[in-house]
């Protein structure tokens, strides 16, 4: 077994795919931190894929030359990917607009520790053999995938955060996954589906159809998780179940969930059962009244709570990206606003899950994403790192600074708990947890992170604010409300 880098050094494999295609069962390919722009492969031995020292960002800019993925996964054994994040798949509507982070499509995919945002799919999984296969998702973001213009139609409401196809199993442990564009939070069609200790989220504005969609039944469990559904949701149903014709044996658990609806539409659900009998016991439900629980009278709910109130959900997500129990967050949970001290809003903002991601858009259009990462998180401070996804900057100097409000003034007056200056070499620049700063945070405190790119002498400030220890949030941007997804 060897260890294959991909890098610059005397070795070290020009790209990606020149690594992977040179590994062998049982290699594992380096990925030093940093970001990785327009770096795609198809991955057809038994590898480990990792990050190291910090997250490896596969960042695509341009279409993906497959029309599949960013990684396409097909093996016949285990592929497992670990601390790799997967931004910007997409592909045109000829090509059904429906790229993904990663396209699984044989073997084993084990997952840890990965992150997937702003795809047309976070995972796309169309097994070659319907009924085979293994995904395993744990301690991972995905957040903010799918089509929401309707220009695309091939793939306007039919993407997903998560798409599993028919494969034999699917998990999902300690991950969040929030605000997927007018599709699914979670569609599984495998034969045995688990939803364990994780956070299913659109947050305020997502527009999410299904927050779990299990359409071919299966033998499905979903237990110690919180799911939420948003007012802005495609769909009244927060779980669906066997919708589209029950092909695998097996039963619905819904067991010891936070469930919030914060949809006012009068005649929400949480469950809608149109498999077996089913199990819905033991849940906190806040916003429905126990006649809206499940609408299968012959499934089991008993021994649920119910709140009459839904309340704003502020998602919490420990440093090991597994949801805590409310009274045990506090100090490891950020709300995140929609614009800093003295500058305007943002044009999108925050996710929940192992890193607090915000992407931000400033006057002049230059992007950037800001991470705040779990590296050296305690209860009372954290390590801050930030990534700028911006291209053709070469030569412009980020500034970044965090300040803490003093004494609640609505950031009236702030003071400056860490900056620092760097000059993007164009492409995109990632500040790595080495090269950030470590900050204390209160559990009462609120805080704001600021960057100002100077371009050609002109600066363009952006901000937000995170209220509380931060490494996770909840303010996602406001989409267009649209037809369910339901493919």
């Amino acid at each position: 077994m060897s260890i294959l880098t991909v890098g610059t050094a005397p070795g070290d494999y020009a790209t990606l795919a020149a690594a992977v295609a040179a590994a062998a069962n049982g290699d594992t390919v380096a990925l030093p931190a940093g970001v990785y722009t327009n770096q795609t492969a198809t991955v057809g031995t038994d590898i480990t894929i990792a990050g190291v020292g910090g997250v490896a960002y596969l960042n695509q800019t341009l279409p993906v030359p497959d029309a599949m993925g960013i990684l396409v996964v097909n093996a016949p054994g285990t592929v497992t990917i670990q601390g790799v994040a997967f931004s910007g798949a997409a592909t045109s509507n000829a090509n059904g607009a429906n790229a993904a982070g990663i396209r699984y499509q044989s073997g084993t995919l084990v997952l840890n520790q990965d992150a997937f945002w702003g795809n047309q799919n976070g995972i796309l999984a169309t097994p070659l053999s319907a009924g085979t296969g293994s995904i395993s998702i744990a301690n991972s973001t995905v957040t903010d995938n799918g089509v929401s213009d309707p220009t695309l139609t091939a793939g306007y409401g039919y993407t997903h955060n998560l798409y599993i196809g028919d494969v034999a199993q699917f998990s999902l442990t300690g991950s969040a996954v929030t605000a997927a564009n007018v599709g699914h939070e979670v569609k599984s069609r495998a034969v045995a589906t688990t939803v364990a200790n994780s956070t299913i989220a659109d947050g305020p504005t997502g527009t999410a159809s299904y927050s779990i969609d299990t359409p071919n039944g299966g033998a499905v469990s979903i237990t110690g998780s919180t799911i939420q559904q948003g007012p802005q949701s495609q769909n009244d149903i927060i779980i669906s179940n066997g919708e589209e014709g029950v092909t695998h044996p097996g039963a619905l658990a819904v067991t010891g969930n936070t469930i919030v609806n914060n949809d006012a539409n009068p005649g929400s659900l949480a469950v809608v059962n149109d498999g077996a009998a089913a199990s819905v016991t033991g849940n906190l439900v806040a916003g429905l009244p126990a006649g809206q629980i499940d609408h299968n009278a012959a499934d089991t709910v008993s021994n649920n709570t119910i709140s009459a109130t839904a309340p704003a959900l502020g998602v919490q997500v420990g440093v090991d990206g597994v949801t805590l129990a409310s009274g045990a967050a506090v100090a490891n949970t950020a709300l995140v606003s929609t614009a800093g001290p003295g500058f305007s809003a943002l044009s999108a903002a925050g996710t929940p899950g192992m890193t607090l991601a915000i992407s931000a858009t400033g006057v002049a259009g230059h992007t950037a994403r800001f991470v705040l990462s779990q590296t050296g998180f305690t209860g009372s401070q954290a390590t801050a790192s930030f990534f700028d996804t911006s291209t053709g900057l070469a030569g412009a100097v980020v500034t970044w600074s965090v300040y803490a409000d003093a004494g609640d003034t609505g950031f009236a007056t702030t003071t400056l708990l860490g900056s620092r200056s760097f000059v993007d070499p164009g492409g995109g620049l990632l500040v790595s947890a080495a090269q950030g700063f470590t900050l204390p945070f209160t559990q009462s405190g609120a805080y704001a992170l600021t960057e100002v790119v100077t371009i050609a002498g002109v600066p363009e400030p952006m901000s937000f604010v995170l209220l509380a220890a931060a490494v996770a949030g909840v303010a996602m941007a406001r989409r267009r409300r649209a037809r369910a997804g339901q493919r």
